[in-house]
C-alpha cells in the first residue's frame, strides 16, 4: 500500500495506544487462576500443591517477583 508504514514489534510498543492495549491483554490474562493438577491412581485430577511446579508458577517465581508480576513480564516478553 502506497504511503503506509510499518513498524517493528519494538517499535510498535513506544506507541502509547499499542502498550496500552498490550499491556491491558497481559494484564488480564496474568490475573487469571492458575492450577496445577496431578493425576490419581485412577486417572482423576487433583490439585497438585505440594508439587515444585506448584510452588514455583502460583506461589513464589522468584524472590523479586509476585506471581502476577512474573506473568505480566512474561506474556509482555511474548
Amino acid at each position: 500500500v502506497p504511503g503506509a508504514t510499518s513498524l517493528a514489534p519494538d517499535g510498535a510498543l513506544q506507541l502509547s495506544t499499542v502498550w496500552a492495549c498490550v499491556s491491558l491483554i497481559a494484564n488480564v490474562i496474568a490475573s487469571l487462576p492458575l492450577f496445577v493438577y496431578s493425576r490419581d491412581g485412577k486417572g482423576n485430577r487433583q490439585l497438585a500443591r505440594d508439587d515444585v511446579l506448584w510452588q514455583v508458577l502460583h506461589e513464589s517465581p522468584n524472590a523479586r517477583m509476585t506471581p502476577m508480576e512474573f506473568w505480566v513480564a512474561m506474556l509482555l516478553n511474548l
